[in-house]
């Protein structure tokens, strides 16, 4: 994106799209709506950009996570965010392969998709993967929408500082499968990791009518894999 720090890349068949929510972003204590978080340059970079995608799986470095919050977040941007949901509703096939990973949750946040709008959440049949921040920890997990996994980082008595969290990516393809893993790792005060959560999703190759396919799976609890599409490309 040319007037932002948003930009994209690929590794093998994974795309990686990073967009910059602060750089042109309007003021929403001075502007009214509708005001916009990415500029109209990068929106539409933005768009093309997840429109011309070809691969299975779709990472969205969206820096929020998917809460509906109006502390300049989605809810301060209402009608931009609401845009953006339907150019996602809209290209269906698309918005099966993405999966928000956030950050500004400053602790762990983390569901397959299935919150809703009514929920106070944005971007609903997104997973939305979120554990942050390197030092800033708080406490108060209360048990939200999050159906993977929803937790403190740090013990109460200890300084936000002393605790972290970072979210960990592994891809594993063997040309047929494509294998993705999503960890939550905290990090304590003395530097020492733990897993808290994880997340898996499975992208295969089937034949439909002699036509190759990509069927994806999602496993939420390590345990059942359960069909979550068919997409045949075009």
């Amino acid at each position: 994106s040319p007037q932002t720090m948003g930009r994209s890349w690929t590794a093998g068949r994974v795309r990686f799209i990073q967009t910059d929510q602060w750089t042109v972003r309007d003021d929403p204590d001075l502007v009214a709506e509708p005001r916009t978080f990415l500029g109209s340059v990068q929106k539409q970079w933005f768009k093309d950009t997840l429109l011309a995608a070809e691969e299975p799986i779709i990472i969205w470095f969206c820096q929020w996570t998917a809460q509906n919050h109006a502390n300049g977040r989605w809810n301060s941007f209402n009608a931009e965010t609401t845009e953006l949901e339907k150019c996602l509703d809209t290209h269906p096939s698309v918005k099966e392969r993405l999966i928000l990973v956030g950050g500004d949750s400053h602790q762990l946040q983390a569901d397959s998709g299935r919150r809703t709008r009514a929920q106070g959440s944005r971007f609903n049949g997104v997973p939305s993967l979120n554990v942050s921040g390197f030092n800033r920890s708080s406490t108060g997990a209360n048990g939200g929408n999050w159906d993977i996994a929803e937790g403190d980082l740090r013990i109460s008595t200890d300084p936000e500082s002393a605790w972290g969290a970072y979210s960990r990516l592994t891809f594993n393809d063997d040309g047929t499968n494509l294998d993705m893993l999503w960890e939550a790792v905290r990090v304590n005060s003395l530097g020492q990791t733990d897993v808290m959560a994880s997340w898996r999703r499975i992208t295969g190759t089937v034949l439909i009518d002699s036509t190759p396919a990509i069927a994806q799976y999602f496993r939420p609890d390590q345990a059942r894999i359960q069909p979550l599409s068919i997409e045949i490309p075009e």
